[in-house]
C-alpha cells in the first residue's frame, strides 16, 4: 500500500509498519545531529606555542580565569587548556591538598606533566573527575621516561550515576575517565627484569620468597603479584616489598602469604618436554607491578566496582573532518580500573 501524502519536514523520516491496531500505523523518527541536540563546539586547530605556561602561574590562566587565579580545589571548576597552549603541570605532591578533585580537565592544546625542577625527584598526584583530550597529554617521552625515582599519578574520581563525558554529542565515554580523541603519551619506568621465577616453595603464612640475586632495581615499598600454582584460580597473592637482599635473593614481604606457591631452583623445562610448542617451566612467576606512571581510580567511592578507565576513539566532526586518536603507553601502572 503506498504511503499517504504528508507534509515534508526537515530531517524527519516517516516509517510505516503493520500493526494490530489499524488506528496506529505510523511511527515518526526524528533525527538529531547530536544527543539531546547539544553539540560540542567545533574544535580549533592551532600550532603549539614555543613559550611554556606554568600551571601555578596565575597570569597563564588569565584567558580563562578573569580573576587571574590558579585553578581552585573546590570541585566546581572545569579547566581548559586552550588550543595552542603549551601548559606544564608543575605541582609537586597532591594537586589539591585537603580539597576536592578538579571537576573536569579539557586539553585542547598540550599539557605536559614534568618535574618542577629537573634536578630533583618529584611525586605528582593530579586528582580530577574527568579528563578529555582533543590536543596532547604528555607524561614522559620514549627517550626520557619518568624515572623510577619519581611517581607521576593521575587519580580519577566519579560514581556510577555521575555525569558522563560526551565526545561529539553521539559517543559517550562514561565517567571517571581519561577520554581522548587526540594524542596521549605515557612513558614510565620499571625494573629491567619485572618477571622472575620463584626459586623455592613458598608456603602459606610465610613472609618471604626466594627469587634471583642482583635485582638492584627492585625497590622497597613497591608491589608484586603471584598467581595461583594449583587448580584454584582465586589463590593468588598481592604483596608489597618490605626488604630485598640482592646477595641472596631473599625478598621479605610486608604481609604473610595467604596461599601456597610452588617454586624450584632449577627450571622444569627439561622435565616437561614440549609435545606441542615450547617446553614448559611451571615454576611460579613473581611479577613486579609498580611503575613510575600510574593511572588510578579513586577507591573511596561507595561504588567499589566502579574504577577508572581510559577511552580512546577517532571521531568525525560535523564538518566531516576525521580526528584520529593515538595512545602510547610504556611501563604504566593501572590500579583500580574497570567498570561493571
Amino acid at each position: 500500500m503506498p504511503p499517504a501524502k504528508t507534509q515534508a519536514l526537515p530531517k524527519e523520516l516517516l516509517l510505516y509498519v503493520d500493526g494490530k491496531d489499524p488506528k496506529k500505523m505510523r511511527v515518526s523518527l526524528k533525527a538529531y545531529k547530536c544527543k539531546e541536540n547539544k553539540c560540542m563546539d567545533p574544535l580549533k586547530d592551532a600550532e603549539i606555542e614555543k613559550t611554556v605556561r606554568k600551571w601555578t602561574n596565575q597570569v597563564h590562566w588569565a584567558a580563562k580565569n578573569p580573576n587571574k587565579t590558579v585553578p581552585k580545589c573546590d570541585g566546581s571548576e572545569s579547566l581548559i587548556v586552550e588550543a595552542g597552549w603549551n601548559m606544564v603541570y608543575d605541582i609537586a605532591g597532591d594537586s589539591c591538598p585537603g580539597g576536592k578533585p578538579y571537576l573536569n580537565l579539557i586539553v585542547h592544546g598540550r599539557l605536559t606533566l614534568q618535574r618542577a625542577d629537573p634536578a630533583k625527584t618529584q611525586n605528582i598526584n593530579l586528582r580530577v573527575k574527568h579528563i578529555f583530550v582533543t590536543g596532547e597529554l604528555i607524561i614522559g617521552t620514549k627517550d626520557k621516561p619518568i624515572p623510577s625515582t619519581d611517581k607521576f599519578k593521575i587519580t580519577l574520581y566519579g560514581e556510577y550515576a555521575a555525569r558522563t563525558v560526551v565526545y561529539d554529542g553521539n559517543i559517550e565515554a562514561g565517567n571517571k575517565v581519561l577520554a581522548s580523541i587526540g594524542k596521549v603519551d605515557l612513558f614510565g619506568s620499571g625494573p629491567a627484569a619485572p618477571v622472575q621465577k620463584l626459586l623455592a616453595v613458598a608456603p602459606a603464612n610465610q613472609d618471604y620468597i626466594m627469587i634471583a640475586k642482583g635485582l638492584t632495581d627492585w625497590k622497597v615499598g613497591d608491589k608484586i603479584y603471584m598467581g595461583p600454582t594449583g587448580h584454584k584460580y582465586k589463590e593468588s597473592d598481592y604483596s608489597e616489598i618490605k626488604a630485598y637482599d640482592s646477595a641472596t635473593g631473599k625478598l621479605t614481604l610486608k604481609a604473610k602469604l595467604k596461599y601456597y606457591h610452588w617454586g624450584a631452583a632449577a627450571t622444569t623445562a627439561t622435565k616437561y618436554k614440549a609435545e606441542y610448542g615450547q617446553a614448559m617451566d611451571i615454576r611460579q612467576e613473581v611479577i613486579y607491578l609498580s611503575r613510575s606512571v600510574v593511572i588510578e581510580g579513586d577507591t573511596t567511592t561507595p561504588d567499589v566496582d566502579w574504577g577508572g578507565h581510559i577511552t580512546i576513539s577517532d571521531t568525525v566532526e560535523a564538518s566531516g573532518k576525521l580526528r584520529a586518536a593515538t595512545l602510547t603507553m610504556d611501563n604504566v601502572e593501572m590500579y583500580h580500573v574497570g567498570q561493571k
